[in-house]
């Protein structure tokens, strides 16, 4: 689940792992309008179902489970980059099954 969403034109910049979970952080060169379109496609396309989706100030979230009620899922949000330069940052968050 988490290669599907790896953000393109991307570097990972953090990686936590604990019993569970999965929270991993990156830094892509694409613009946060051009990955909405990617999540809104990577997701489903992974087999999850998109529940929630809210955008704010240039940022996107969204959060995504197998099935309503499930406990394998999580939730991705996309925003302006944080060091001040072009592109995007991304954090994902995943709870296994």
């Amino acid at each position: 689940m988490a290669n599907a969403l790896v953000p393109p034109n991307s570097s990972e910049i953090t990686r936590t792992s604990a019993s569970g979970g999965l929270f991993v952080g990156y830094s892509s060169t694409d613009s946060a309008d051009s990955l909405k379109s990617f999540y809104e496609n990577a997701i489903p396309g992974s087999g999850m179902t998109i529940f929630s989706t809210t955008s704010a100030g240039g940022s996107y979230s969204w959060v995504f489970a197998k099935t309503e009620g499930s406990s394998f899922g999580g939730s991705v949000t996309v925003g302006p980059s944080t060091d001040g330069g072009s592109g995007s940052s991304v954090i994902i968050t995943l709870t296994s099954e």
